[in-house]
């Protein structure tokens, strides 16, 4: 299991009232007028949705498909919804908890102080493999203790090249090497 997962937990958490909260929100929404054309409308709704604290932070707001790394529910939040697919696929020996395209950030103080303070040049952002596999031993140790044999796979590139310089590998990860041979980031060899 290797694909871009990261933020499913998340997404399901926000369809459940167990973490989610009733939130107003503006939703731009295109409708089509009589001449053909289409015309956008901005509704207002209510809509279930995770309090922010459960999401990073990205320039001042909160990026929902990246989990706040540093916050203790937000790992249980994960342990659980792993917990619960292990048990009704016990069939299953993998599911991945690899980060989505794009460069991981968080800004909130908490999750910046666990990053390694590396430069990535091939991303051309700092590397996060400290912060991500922070995240990533904290769920795992929760669902472990439930689901002995839960195995995680985690893409390695773009978000975490660089090698860990304060966490370790857990022994539940499979790491995978992504073999982009048409990425700029990722030479063929």
């Amino acid at each position: 299991a290797q694909g871009h997962a990261l933020k499913g937990p998340l997404r399901a958490a926000a369809k459940n009232p167990k973490y989610a909260v009733m939130k107003t929100v503006e939703v731009e929404t295109p409708q089509k007028q009589t001449d053909g054309t289409t015309k956008t409308v901005v509704e207002t709704r209510q809509v279930m949705q995770l309090p922010d604290e459960y999401y990073a932070i990205a320039d001042g707001k909160p990026n929902t498909a990246v989990p706040n790394m540093s916050n203790p529910k937000v790992w249980d939040l994960y342990a659980e919804h792993y917990i619960e697919y292990f048990k009704t696929h016990p069939n299953e020996r993998y599911v991945s908890l690899s980060a989505e395209d794009g460069i991981v950030t968080d800004d909130r103080p908490n999750s910046e102080a666990l990053s390694s303070g590396e430069y990535d040049w091939m991303p051309g952002a700092p590397a996060v493999t400290d912060k991500l596999w922070f995240f990533h031993n904290r769920v795992i140790e929760r669902v472990v203790k439930e689901v002995p044999n839960a195995k995680f796979g985690i893409l390695v590139y773009a978000n975490n090249m660089a090698p860990p310089r304060i966490e370790r590998v857990h022994p539940n990860m499979a790491l995978v090497v992504a073999p982009l041979g048409v990425s700029p980031l990722h030479h063929v060899r």
